[in-house]
Formats: C-alpha cells, structure tokens, sequence
C-alpha cells in the first residue's frame, strides 16, 4: 500500500486537496459529551476508565484544527493484588454507502521502549476485522504527521456493510519482557476517506526497494538501498498480526525470504532503516 505524510508547519486548506468521501462519525473528534462528570467522545468506543483508573482516550488541545483532538494513551491499571499496564485502544464503526479509495487523517506520537502504535480501516463481518488500510508508528514525532493510506479492496466480492477504524497506541505483544509503557501517546485528528489522496504534493517514496517475485510462491527476495543502519523487516497479515519478523545489515546485496510456511493471501511487508521505510502490499499464493 502506498504511504503519502507530511510533517505539518502550516495549517492545510483540505477543500483544494481533497474530495471528501463518506464521512467518518466524530472523525474531526470535536464531539465530547459529558457523563458521570467525564468527558466522553460520541460515537467512539474505548477504555473509559472506572474506579479512579484512567481513560485510554482523553480530550487533547493539541490539534490540527478545530478545538480538539483524541489522544490515545497506555493505561496502567492497579488493583492493589494485580497492576498491569495495557495498551490504549480507540475504535468506530457505521455503516458503509460508498467504495472511499483513501483513508486520511493525522498523527502525533511519543513512542516509548518498545511500543508500536497502529491506525487502520478496515470491514467488519460477523467474526472478523479484516483491515483494508493500515500503518504502523515506530517513533515519536514533534509535529502533527498527516497520512493518506490507499484502501486495498483486496477481493470485490467481500461484504461492505460496515466500515471500521482503529487505533492503538501501542500493538506489541504483552509478556512479562514487553510490556506497554505509561509513557506512550499517540494523538489523532481530523479522519476522513476520500476518492484522492490528502495531497498529491505529500508523496513520499522514502526507501526505494524492489520485492518479487510478487506474487510468490513463497520464495520472496527483499533489496533496498545501501544503508548503514540496520534494517528492521516486519510482514503483516490482514489483520495486523506479525507473521514474519527479521534484522539485517544485508540490504544492498538482498534479504532472501523463505514464506512457503504462511497460508496464501495477502500480507504487508514494511522495511524500516534509518526512519524511514518502505512499504509493500505481498501476495502468497
């Protein structure tokens, strides 16, 4: 799938930009309502906290426009006899009346450790999240970063009736060497999907690579510029979940991957060296 961002320094005019699509309920997240004297965001879902324990999603100031923002955050949960820190999560879904070629928004992060932060769109079945577009954020930034991620309508005969977003402000796996940090944030802003992208001015190849053969068979070669840095190789499945994860200095000679052990279909490969990435959609058949 194709990333397009910008760090932002100057408010963007989106009527120039953009043709808007279906709206995303609250995706301007500038709805707050008050219960049970807390501030709550309409027509989202997420941790609200109880019994002193804070929310995983808070009212931000810090915005792109407008007068808020949703800052998504770990959440440390202390019961006395058992504490333990769990991830933020934010989630929507309504009802799909259109095929939106783009899912747009913006981001601002404080990656901590180890944490991952994850945004995405996707449909929702009666069992499954399937994610159409998605992205991963590894590093914290200072400045507001916006996104335009293609949605992949990866087989036409998939049932739309509902549209899904998530976020999470962090995805690593919980163990007892891994846990979420109470440190981590990531604050979203201004949602939408479109039929262009946010801006045909933010396109950003980042690392040019090439991987093939694409589809495959399973036998995948990964070749990416000459880099000093290490070069981190993730490989996503449909819904979010790492299938495949290795580091390599080797990048300017090619990564040989062996993939013949996962089902086929479709999977996102994203290499990261240096912040910055490239980004693949894979086909294993």
């Amino acid at each position: 799938m194709k990333k397009r961002y910008k760090i932002l320094t100057l408010l963007p005019i989106f009527a120039s930009v953009l043709s808007f699509g279906q709206p995303i309920p609250n995706g301007d997240f500038e709805t707050w309502v008050s219960v049970d004297s807390q501030e709550t965001l309409r027509d989202w879902d997420y941790f609200e906290g109880f019994l002193g324990l804070d929310a995983s999603v808070a009212k931000s100031t810090d915005k792109v426009s407008g007068n808020f923002a949703a800052k998504v955050q770990n959440t440390f949960l202390d019961f006395g006899t058992f504490s333990d820190t769990i991830g933020g999560f934010l989630s929507t879904q309504f009802p799909a009346t259109s095929k939106p070629k783009y899912f747009n928004g913006y981001y601002k992060a404080n990656m901590v450790g180890n944490d991952v932060a994850q945004i995405g769109f996707g449909y929702k079945d009666s069992t499954t999240t399937y994610l159409l577009a998605y992205f991963y954020v590894y590093a914290s930034t200072s400045e507001f970063v916006s996104f335009s991620e293609e949605i992949d309508y990866f087989n036409t005969n998939v049932p739309t009736d509902s549209f899904s977003v998530m976020v999470f402000s962090t995805s690593a796996s919980l163990t007892a060497s891994n846990k979420p940090n109470t440190q981590t944030w990531l604050i979203v802003d201004n949602f939408s999907l479109s039929d262009e992208p946010l801006s045909v001015e933010n396109i950003d190849y980042s690392l040019v690579g090439n991987l093939g053969p694409n589809p495959s068979a399973g036998n995948v070669s990964l070749t990416l510029p000459q880099t000093s840095s290490e070069v981190q190789v993730d490989i996503r499945d449909l819904e979010g979940a790492t299938v495949y994860s290795t580091t390599t200095y080797t990048a300017n000679s090619g990564l040989q991957m062996d993939l013949k052990h996962l089902p086929k279909g479709i999977y996102q490969l994203l290499a990261t060296s240096g912040g910055r990435s490239f980004r693949r959609k894979l086909i294993l058949q």
